[in-house]
């Protein structure tokens, strides 16, 4: 009786585990792409850029046109620094899961980046398929010395300094 309870006990804390296993391993993935982006941005390797990029995107944009973004972005936000995440209220949502099917969804994610000219925000759309994350879509929404935010607590953060 008490193996079984004891089987039981261990298999419950086995199947609360996975899913935030997963969850942590998604957003590893999630990072690791951003960071990708944020060197060869720096680098101003754009071609690599986009054809590592979903076909989605692709077939909206032609590579011209995306690197002419890319240099905008360049020209807006200089050297990209390393490490630009940091703690924000939990109710500020980095990424919003939309499930397409099972093994397959497209994931939207904001990240506060941390560059040469202040603080931005910047919004990806990846594709991810089962191990495969591809960008599906990138806009930097704005640059300046402060980002300014109003969580769902309803209170007002300030990132920055004038």
């Amino acid at each position: 009786m008490k193996l079984i309870f004891l089987l039981s006990f261990i298999y419950s804390i086995l199947m609360v585990s996975c899913p935030l296993d997963e969850h942590h391993n998604l957003e590893r993935r999630l990072e690791g792409k951003i960071e990708e982006f944020h060197t060869r941005l720096n680098e101003e390797k754009f071609a690599e850029i986009y054809n590592d990029a979903n076909e989605e995107l692709k077939t909206r944009q032609s590579e011209i046109d995306f690197n002419e973004t890319l240099k905008s972005v360049k020209n807006k936000t200089g050297v990209i620094k390393k490490g630009g995440w940091v703690d924000l209220p939990s109710d500020y949502r980095r990424y919003v899961r939309l499930t397409v099917n099972k093994n397959e969804e497209k994931i939207e994610y904001k990240n506060i980046l941390f560059c040469e000219t202040g603080i931005g925000l910047e919004k990806f759309v990846f594709h991810v398929n089962n191990e495969k994350v591809e960008m599906i879509s990138y806009e930097l929404e704005k640059v300046g010395k402060k980002f300014k935010f109003t969580g769902k607590d309803g209170k007002e953060y300030v990132l920055g300094k004038d």
